[in-house]
């Protein structure tokens, strides 16, 4: 077997990974918070020009994931010349009871997702955009993970080209690993049917395989649903029939170690490579799937381990940027004592930037809708296109490296259920993890914060979780995150349930938590 792709003998260090490749320093240095505010305000101050042109004094409608990004959209696009601005909060559920005539629940990560598209469509047939834009001269603003070409006849800019759509499809990327030239597993893509078992005896190395499911002629599910792991060949109960006409499988080996996202953004031809991520897929023994706890910076990863990952991200990179991608991008894989093994390719931005303060957030989505929009730009465009964007690449990957702080963790989770809501602040003690009602006194031990509000799903967790380094240091965020769950149901009577760490990792400490 070929060595794999994260395990060369040696490689850049920090700093220019190869020709138009920007990976970030190993050391930072300065005020953080100050910092972070100036290198945010340099990435919006060097982004409106570009803007500038493409909004071209027109109104703009800014749909808005988190509520919180709203004036910093507001105030980005006012300063590119806005004529006027309309931002829409898709999280607000009064707004989405008023555009689409009532409450709607949903239960799973796409099916939310869609919903937000479904606010969106009916925002072009509503009062509240035509009293905004009453000659239809706006231009929409959808950043990821959004996917609107146009509300009411109002085009968005920059849409996400049809090559980001195919490189996410499961049954399709092993054959862009070999392109590529990234090493990866074996792996079988096959119609679900009664010989399934038999295919997957196969592909079992020892410790068993994942199976993942796409319908035909749908998109990609998201946030980690549709997936199962399976050992001793028996399929989990909650896998789908296996007499199911219209389900395709990819199925590869199990491995065993720590999953980790490698990301990016391609810029006009630069890609500028981000800290490495580590994913939070966190197996539930009762059923063979997977509960999805977003992504968060790698902890304790050893630096050439970190730099022949960045390595392999900028292969990637490159390989898209050749052929007419630009934008965000993440690969998803495991890294075992053997090296990285890639597992999904991700044609967007991705949840990374989830928790990150809307200050700096907005400017990081901004220029991921610029760096597509620099790709169709007109000729006349070109010398404006060829001076901001190796400055975009090289803002980006030094604020990234900034707030992808790997001292903290933001951690989430959709409970359908719960007795409480509300928020309480977390305190490192002596015996454990603790929750109490915020606000709390003091700030001695604080290991952050756990919150659970209303969302279309039912209720949305959101632990903010600070690194534990008085009690235990050593530990990866996939060995503590099982107790945020289990907090979870203590306090607010959600039902998670039991979670382990990702297979591989050390197992989640006993007895090291509770309410106060």
């Amino acid at each position: 077997m070929q060595r794999p792709a994260s395990m060369p003998p040696d490689g850049p260090r920090d700093g220019l990974a190869g020709p138009g490749v920007i990976v970030p320093a190993a050391h930072c240095t300065g005020t953080r918070h100050d910092t972070e505010t100036a290198l945010a305000g340099e990435l919006a101050g060097a982004l409106t020009p570009f803007l500038r042109t493409l909004i071209n004094r027109r109104p703009v409608v800014a749909l808005c994931t988190k509520s919180t990004d709203e004036p910093h959209w507001r105030a980005l696009l006012e300063s590119a010349g806005a004529a006027k601005v309309l931002t829409v909060d898709l999280t607000d559920l009064t707004l989405t009871e008023r555009l689409l005539g009532g409450r709607r629940t949903v239960t799973t990560a796409i099916e939310h997702l869609a919903l937000q598209h479904d606010v969106a469509r009916a925002l072009g047939g509503h009062q509240l955009l035509a009293s905004f834009d009453p000659g239809g001269d706006a231009v929409v603003l959808a950043p990821d993970p959004l996917e609107i070409t146009s509300i009411g006849g109002r085009c968005s800019l920059a849409v996400k080209p049809p090559v980001a759509h195919l490189v996410e499809h499961k049954t399709l990327v092993d054959g862009l690993w070999d392109l590529m030239g990234v090493d990866r597993q074996p792996s079988l893509v096959c119609d679900v049917t009664p010989t399934l078992p038999s295919q997957i005896a196969a592909l079992d190395q020892g410790e068993g395989v994942v199976v993942s499911c796409q319908r035909r002629g749908h998109a990609p599910t998201v946030g980690g649903e549709h997936i199962w792991w399976v050992r001793r060949g028996r399929l989990p109960a909650t896998f789908p029939p296996l007499t199911s006409r219209d389900l395709r499988a990819r199925v590869m080996p199990l491995l065993v170690g720590q999953p980790l996202r490698l990301h990016g953004m391609i810029v006009g031809g630069n890609v500028a490579c981000f800290p490495v991520m580590e994913l939070l897929s966190l197996p539930r023994p009762a059923d063979g799937t997977f509960q999805w706890g977003g992504s968060v910076p790698a902890r304790h990863l050893p630096t050439t381990a970190r730099v022949h990952l960045h390595q392999v991200a900028a292969r990637a990179g490159r390989w898209l940027a050749a052929h007419g991608y630009s934008g965000g991008f993440a690969i998803d894989g495991i890294r075992t004592d053997e090296g990285y093994w890639p597992t999904e390719l991700t044609g967007r931005l991705t949840a990374a930037f989830e928790g990150v303060d809307s200050a700096v957030r907005v400017p990081v989505y901004a220029a991921n809708l610029v760096a597509r929009a620099a790709t169709h730009a007109q000729p006349s465009s070109g010398t404006l296109i060829e001076q901001t964007t190796p400055l975009l690449a090289e803002l980006l990957t030094a604020l990234t490296a900034r707030v992808l702080d790997a001292t903290r963790a933001d951690i989430y989770g959709a409970a359908t259920d719960a007795t409480s809501h509300g928020t309480h602040q977390l305190r490192w003690t002596p015996t454990g993890l603790t929750a109490e009602p915020s606000p709390a006194t003091g700030t001695q031990n604080s290991a952050g914060t756990i919150a659970l509000t209303r969302n279309p799903r039912g209720w949305l967790l959101h632990c903010q979780l600070h690194a534990p380094a008085p009690l235990l240091p050593d530990l990866p965020w996939g060995s503590l995150a099982p107790l945020v769950y289990h907090l979870s149901d203590q306090v607010y009577g959600t039902s998670f349930g039991q979670l382990d760490p990702p297979f591989g990792l050390p197992p989640t400490p006993r007895g090291v938590i509770g309410p106060s």
